[in-house]
Formats: C-alpha cells, structure tokens, sequence
C-alpha cells in the first residue's frame, strides 16, 4: 500500500513496471490497486528468489531468466518515474543511477547519499524506522 500511494502522490502516470521475484506481490499489487495498470516480467510461477534452486538450473534457464532481469532493468532505466527501495541491490542500483531524480520509497532523500552506502543491514535498519516513522540517520 505504501508504495501505491508514492505513486499515486508523485506522478499522474497510471501505467506502472514492477521489477519482483514473487508474483504473489505482483498479484497483491493489482488487487489494491485496479485502478493502475500493472506490468511485470516476473512468471506466475515464482515465488522469490532462491540462490540454491537457481544455480541448480539448467544452462538455458538461467540464462532466458537473466535475460529477463536484464530486460527490467532497462525498462525501468527508461522509466520516467523510479519508486525503489534502498534495501535490494536492483533498486539501489538504479536510485544511486538516477540520484538526485530519484523517489526512495524507505528513506527520505536528502538521507539517500548516507543510507546509500551503508551495509545490508544498516540500508535495512534505516528503512524499517523510516517506515515506523522514526527515521534517526
């Protein structure tokens, strides 16, 4: 819900790219929010990413699924608006890309440059108090 009322706050833009290994969110997205249209690459059949099942997959596999994250990517590039989180690596990546022409969904962006480079859990740290409301960088 957080991230369908940065959307509907930011930008007048209805047609809407979600990068996500778990078509469960894709599929909770499109309930809360019919009124948006809602893209995705990700298969109904995924659940999340696993490291351990992925590098048991086969060679072709592996690949038509890069190929896909790859392909988000660039859709996402091309984006006029970025909504993202600084707690996973696509996103980051793409907040530090595009900074200061940024939304970060879980930290404010004048906090961005600092909680940027912070580890894993630090980034984690600062979005789950800037969601609880008591953001203290």
């Amino acid at each position: 819900e957080h991230y369908i009322r940065l959307i509907k706050e930011k930008t007048a833009i209805r047609d809407v790219f979600v990068l996500t290994d778990d078509y469960r969110l894709f599929e909770q997205l499109q309930t809360l929010a019919p009124d948006i249209h809602w893209y995705t690459l990700c298969s109904p059949d995924e659940k999340g990413y696993v490291n351990s099942a992925f590098t048991q997959t086969t060679k072709e596999l592996k690949q038509k699924q890069m190929a896909r994250f790859l392909c988000s990517i660039q859709l996402l590039m091309d984006a006029s608006v970025f909504i993202g989180s600084i707690t996973t690596g696509p996103s980051l990546f793409l907040l530090k890309k595009f900074y200061p022409e940024i939304n970060p969904a879980d930290c404010l962006l004048k906090d961005f440059p600092q909680a940027s480079v912070l580890p894993i859990p630090g980034r984690g740290r600062v979005a789950t108090e800037f969601m609880q409301g008591n953001l203290k960088l």
